[in-house]
C-alpha cells in the first residue's frame, strides 16, 4: 500500500514539473509571438463610438461601404446603419429584417441588400430596386449601374434608376448555380458561385451568358456560401472572403487575393473571425472587414494591404503559357501560417444569436 502512495506521489511530483515547463515556455516564449504578429491589432472602429448606437453596441455588422471619410456599417439586428467616425448618424431598415451589404454609387447614393431579400435605395431617398431573395449589390463606379445577385443571375439597372424601373440585363442566367456576393469593376462582373466553389467572371458586353472565365485559388476555395468579394479600384484587385468552416455557426474566413484577369496574388495575412456573412469594402488602397456573426461587432482596417507589413503570405505566378484570363491551375498553395492572426484581439464576449425568422425558411438558404 505505502508502495503504491509513494509511486503516485511521483507521478503527482512528474505531472506537476512538466505543468510547470511547459508554463515557463509559454511565458517566455510570448515576446516573440508578440513581435511577430502583423501590424493590424486594432478595430477600425474605437469601442466608445461603437457602444454609441442604439442598442449599446454594434450587432451583426455583415456590410461596410466608405464615403467621404465617413464609414457605413450594417447594424442588422439593431436594423440600421451606423455612420461614423461619431457614430451619431443613422440610416433606419425595414424593422421586420436588417440590412448587409452595402454600396454607393458615384453620385453618393447608398444601395442596402435586407439578407436574402430586397435591394433597396437607401439615401438620399428610399425606393426599392429589386424584390428577389437577393445575395449581394455593387454599383459599377465608371457609370453607377447596379448589379444585383438574385441567387441564379445577375440583374442590372442601368442609372439613374426609378423605382419599378424593369432590369436592363440579367446575366448568367443558366450559368449561375448559386451566387453570394457580386461585384462590378471595368466591365467585368465578379460572382461567387457556391454551386461550383469558383468565382464566375462575366463580360456581358461580349457575352451575357456565360462566364469568360472563373477564378480560384491553389487548392480551390474551401466554401462560398455566403461570401463577400470586392474589387480595388487602384490596381483592379479583387477580394474574396472565404468560408474555411462550412457548417460552422461562427465560421473563420480566409481573404484571397487576385488580379483582374484571375491570376491568383496569395492570401492575406490576418483572417476574419464571426465571418459568414461579412462586409468588405476598399477606398483609397485600403481594404475594410467586418466580423459580421458576431454580438460585438466591429470593422477591421487592413490599411495598404499589399502594402509593407500587410503582404500575401505567399504569390503564386501565372503558369506559363496560360492563356489571360485563364484559371489558375499551376504552382503550389501558398504556406499556412501557424495559428493565423485574427482580427481582432480579443473573443466576443457574446456570440451571434440565430434569426428565427430566416432559419430553415427556405431550402438552401443560410440561417443569420
Amino acid at each position: 500500500m505505502r508502495e503504491s502512495v509513494m509511486e503516485s506521489t511521483k507521478a503527482f511530483r512528474a505531472c506537476m514539473a512538466i505543468a510547470c515547463a511547459l508554463a515557463v515556455l509559454l511565458v517566455a516564449g510570448a515576446p516573440a509571438a508578440q513581435a511577430a504578429r502583423p501590424l493590424i491589432t486594432e478595430a477600425l472602429l474605437p469601442e466608445i463610438e461603437t457602444k454609441r448606437v442604439k442598442g449599446g453596441q454594434i450587432e451583426g455588422a455583415c456590410g461596410v461601404a466608405v464615403r467621404g471619410g465617413q464609414t457605413f456599417v450594417s447594424d442588422y439586428y439593431h436594423r440600421t446603419i451606423d455612420i461614423f467616425p461619431d457614430g451619431s448618424g443613422r440610416i433606419a431598415a425595414n424593422p421586420l429584417d436588417g440590412y448587409c451589404g452595402l454600396a454607393f454609387a458615384p453620385d453618393g447614393t447608398l444601395y442596402a441588400n435586407e439578407w436574402h431579400e430586397a435591394v433597396y435605395e437607401v439615401s438620399p431617398a428610399k425606393q426599392l430596386i429589386d424584390s428577389g431573395e437577393s445575395t449581394g449589390v455593387a454599383v459599377d463606379q465608371a457609370g453607377g449601374d447596379v448589379y444585383v445577385d438574385d441567387r441564379t443571375y445577375i440583374t442590372r439597372y442601368g442609372a439613374p434608376i426609378a423605382e419599378g424601373e424593369p432590369p436592363a440585363e440579367k446575366i448568367g442566367l443558366g450559368s449561375l448555380g448559386e451566387g453570394f456576393g457580386v461585384a462590378a469593376e471595368a466591365g467585368r462582373v465578379y460572382v461567387p458561385d457556391a454551386a461550383t466553389n469558383t468565382v464566375e467572371v462575366y463580360e456581358p458586353a461580349t457575352d451575357p451568358t456565360s462566364p469568360a472565365f472563373v477564378i480560384e485559388p491553389p487548392g480551390g476555395f474551401s466554401s462560398l456560401r455566403d461570401a463577400a468579394i470586392t474589387t480595388d479600384p487602384t490596381n483592379g484587385h479583387v477580394l474574396v472572403l472565404d468560408n474555411l468552416q462550412p457548417g460552422f455557426e461562427f465560421p473563420e474566413g480566409a481573404i484571397d487575393e487576385f488580379a483582374a484577369d484571375g491570376t491568383f496574388l496569395g492570401q492575406l495575412s490576418d483572417h476574419v473571425i464571426d465571418g459568414e456573412p461579412s462586409g468588405m469594402a476598399t477606398s483609397e488602397g485600403n481594404l475594410y472587414v467586418t466580423d459580421g456573426n458576431s454580438e460585438e461587432s466591429n470593422v477591421a482596417l487592413f490599411g495598404p494591404y499589399a502594402g509593407a507589413g500587410f503582404a500575401p503570405l505567399a504569390a503564386v505566378p501565372s503558369p506559363s503559357g496560360a492563356p489571360t484570363g485563364g484559371v489558375q491551375e499551376a504552382g503550389a498553395a501558398p504556406a499556412a501560417a501557424e495559428n493565423p492572426p485574427r482580427l481582432r484581439p480579443r473573443a466576443p464576449k457574446h456570440r451571434k444569436r440565430q434569426h428565427g425568422a430566416h432559419r430553415g425558411k427556405r431550402v438552401g438558404r443560410a440561417a443569420r
